[in-house]
């Protein structure tokens, strides 16, 4: 049992479960249950007195050698379901059964390499297949986000590395753990596209992201599943799908791109509409093991326009870089200071005078047209020209010309209030 308990980290490393079960009466000649109370082991301990588990596990053992009514010392990994899919067994009392067959300790070599050039690198590859500890220097290579081994990058031989060889190695190792981890993510994903239904008016589909949760008191579960029946009627089940849960942390869609939509921008439009805050949309795709990737293209994209003190309703994954580009303007030295600087004679008076002013700024540069930006500011025409003219008067503006325009597009992104 001491052998046991010193493997329990490992199992739940690997968020299992531990039960230990002893082929003993609690109050027989073992003495179980004082044992237990004396140890106060970390997983449950059963006894099974009548042998009954033991049995119908095919280790109980009546007589052997070193046995009397006992089990052999084993170890069986079932699943949520039920299935067991791993066994590992003892051959005697005095051994414990083989842990490292379970826990994956003693993993097949995934690459071998060799130098031509040096001579002892045959018998030293021979040696290492031998036996796992003859190796110069040993790296774990760390899982993601976990303090468990996803295996090892070994130096083999017997001459002992060098500092910078120490040194390349801890680096090549952490690379190495990174692109073992994006395989097997990879793989998922591809295993899982596989197995899903995509719309059946597409292809090309889209991907459209948003945050499910928000940060009001009466963000609930029940809320959460009220939201999703909402997005539902927005499209018949052909034209898009809803994927994950009420738990999960983002609400992810997919959508058929369909001609009069053909970017999927419409249909974000009108789920950001209902959810009341940004949504991001993928390029569109038309092979259905592309949707893992379309999905990641989308979640950057929205994580990249959150960024912005104004995130546009609708952030397209085309336009990710210029997303990250107006994302990182606040990182510019000086660079608040001096759009403040520029914008100073729209900054005096009123707040409300202000705040009308900058906005009207943004309304202008960022329509094709007065139209559009009276629209957008649910004003006349006439008024947004006449409130142009009044800031091209107080600032001596040309807003018509090009080296004009863009330095205030950029003071805009970095002043966003008064």
């Amino acid at each position: 049992m001491t052998q046991f308990e010193s493997a329990y980290h490992e199992f739940t490393k690997r968020s299992a479960g531990v039960v230990f079960i002893a082929a003993q009466k609690i109050d027989g000649l073992f003495r179980g249950k004082e044992h237990i109370h004396k140890h106060a082991y970390p997983f449950p301990v059963l006894f099974d007195e009548k042998r009954q588990v033991t049995r119908a596990y095919g280790v109980y053992q009546a007589l052997g050698v070193d046995t009397l009514n006992l089990a052999r010392r084993a170890l069986f990994v079932v699943t949520s379901e039920g299935t067991i899919c791993r066994i590992a067994v003892s051959p005697n009392q005095r051994e414990a059964p083989p842990f490292e067959e379970i826990l994956g300790r003693r993993g097949a070599s995934l690459a071998v390499h060799a130098p031509a050039d040096a001579p002892d690198a045959a018998a030293a590859v021979a040696a290492y297949h031998r036996k796992r500890r003859a190796a110069a220097a040993r790296v774990p290579l760390p899982l993601s986000g976990d303090d468990s081994e996803a295996g090892a990058l070994a130096l083999l031989g017997e001459r002992a590395p060098s500092e910078l060889e120490r040194v390349a190695t801890d680096r090549v190792a952490g690379l190495l753990a990174l692109e073992l981890v994006r395989e097997e993510a990879v793989g998922r994903a591809v295993d899982t596209a596989r197995r899903e239904t995509l719309p059946a008016d597409g292809p090309p589909w889209v991907v459209i992201v948003a945050r499910q949760g928000s940060a009001d008191a009466d963000d609930t579960a029940e809320r959460r599943e009220a939201i999703r029946r909402d997005l539902r009627g927005l499209a018949p089940a052909r034209r898009m799908r809803l994927r994950g849960d009420a738990q999960s942390v983002d609400l992810r869609a997919v959508a058929a791109a369909l001609p009069d939509d053909a970017d999927g921008r419409l249909l974000a439009a009108r789920i950001a509409a209902t959810l009341g805050r940004p949504v991001a949309v993928s390029r569109p795709f038309v092979a259905a093991g592309a949707r893992s990737a379309a999905e990641a293209d989308a979640r950057a994209t929205l994580e990249a326009a959150e960024r912005l003190a104004a995130p546009p309703a609708v952030a397209r994954a085309d336009r990710l870089p210029a997303y990250r580009l107006l994302g990182n303007l606040h990182n510019l030295p000086e660079g608040e200071r001096q759009a403040r600087a520029l914008l100073e004679p729209l900054l005096q008076g009123r707040p409300d005078v202000r705040r009308e002013r900058l906005a009207t700024l943004r309304a202008l540069l960022d329509q094709p047209g007065l139209a559009e930006a009276a629209a957008t500011l649910g004003v006349h025409r006439n008024t947004i020209a006449y409130r142009i003219r009044r800031i091209e008067a107080l600032t001596g503006w040309s807003l018509a010309d090009p080296e004009v325009r863009f330095p205030i597009a950029l003071a805009l992104r970095l002043v966003q209030d008064d």
